[in-house]
């Protein structure tokens, strides 16, 4: 649990996946859970990330993203407004971008690839979905 949202992996095994689309350019598959789906989508654009609670009883969706603070020798600079973050390691920038409203937490984490903060991207119905981008600023 993170405050109030309670996090499908900590409560649910997935129960199966389907491929629905698989191109040169394009593949898309779904993740099945007991209360959810979750369908992920990697094209031109970014990973495209979208889940949909499947209960009536559900609280409302989310996603919790990890942005790079600290790789071990360098801090990343992060920014975040109400629907973009953009974290900034050299050339390279890493968006996040919502239609749900985005809010970074002071929540660490960190793994041997460095330490992180938490953003969520909060949604108020039972469906949430964000787009990851990785981009170099200079060619």
């Amino acid at each position: 649990t993170q405050g109030n949202r309670q996090l499908l992996c900590q409560k649910e095994t997935p129960s199966g996946y389907e491929i629905l689309e698989k191109h040169q350019n394009r593949v898309s598959f779904r993740v099945r859970w007991p209360s959810a789906w979750e369908t992920v989508t990697l094209d031109s654009q970014g990973l495209h990330l979208f889940c949909s609670l499947t209960q009536p009883d559900a609280a409302a969706a989310f996603w919790a993203i990890p942005l790079l603070t600290d790789n071990g020798g360098e801090q990343t600079n992060i920014s975040v407004s109400e629907h973009r973050a953009t974290v900034t390691l050299k050339e390279a920038v890493h968006t996040v971008t919502s239609d749900n409203n985005l809010c970074l937490t002071q929540q660490i984490c960190g793994n041997r690839n460095g330490i992180y903060r938490v953003l969520y991207a909060d949604s108020n119905t039972r469906q949430c979905s964000v787009l990851l981008k990785l981009m170099a600023t200079k060619p």
